[in-house]
């Protein structure tokens, strides 16, 4: 594993969200490296519908961020707002884990916003979930 391949997720979001705390365990014992990070991402209150990913989603993070964004995205009935402000980097595995972790919240009717990606990952993101159904890039 490459020592810079880590997924970022922020306490702000665990705090309001207790369920994907402790998925945050379960993907940390099976192996994925995550850090629950004590700043708040951008200021704004947490939400149980919204969730801040920061440091990579890469080959070695995609799995675990796919059971992240199931665990978070499930009790969602409309929009999932996940926020990549803080995310350094996003290879094209990253981008069918946020597929496939959203697959049953836009399978029923939910959808899926993307928030303030940086250059980089929003050109992967672009490619990545070209035609993607129930998915926007803001």
């Amino acid at each position: 594993m490459n020592d810079g391949d880590v997924l970022v997720v922020f306490q702000s979001d665990l705090d309001v969200a207790p369920h994907v705390h402790s998925c945050v365990e379960e993907v940390r014992a099976a192996g994925t490296r995550i850090v629950a990070e004590q700043a708040w991402p951008d200021g704004l209150p947490s939400t149980p519908c919204r969730l801040h990913l920061g440091g990579t989603l890469s080959f070695f993070t995609d799995a675990g961020a796919a059971l992240l964004l199931a665990s978070a995205s499930d009790p969602c009935d409309s929009t999932f707002r996940l926020d990549l402000a803080r995310l350094e980097f996003l290879g094209l595995r990253g981008c069918a884990a946020l597929l496939r972790g959203t697959r049953r919240l836009r399978e029923h009717g939910g959808h899926l916003r993307i928030e303030h990606p940086r250059v980089p990952v929003r050109r992967v993101l672009d490619r990545g979930l070209a035609g993607a159904l129930n998915v926007s890039i803001e």
